[in-house]
């Protein structure tokens, strides 16, 4: 389910900038994991209701998993989401930016 829904994300933004276009540009940013969140654990690994963040060497864990060694934050994800609002990106449109540390090239 976690596989399908994400691309299911990914076609809206693709099917709403080629709907939208040129009026409205579409784009995402696709986080990774993330430090500082709301975010629970599974149910089925016994971590319903604990944050994620509350799971001891979370950070290390996080770091280990990309490419690039870091464990990001939600700040570390705001810059993609402001470059992308900007007129700076006024020339994109129907792109989704990887803001997880590389680990979407596995």
């Amino acid at each position: 389910m976690y596989v399908a829904s994400k691309f299911a994300a990914r076609g809206c933004v693709i099917a709403l900038a080629h709907e939208l276009a040129p009026q409205v540009r579409v784009n995402g940013v696709a986080p990774g994991g993330t430090l500082g969140t709301e975010l629970t654990g599974p149910g089925g690994i016994g971590l319903a209701g604990r944050l994620l963040d509350d799971v001891p060497g979370r950070a290390e864990d996080l770091s280990r998993r990309t490419p690039l060694r870091v464990a990001l934050t939600g700040a570390d994800h705001a810059g993609s989401y402001v470059f992308l609002a900007s007129d700076r990106a006024r020339g994109i449109t129907g792109t989704i930016v990887g803001s997880d540390g590389g680990a979407g090239i596995r």
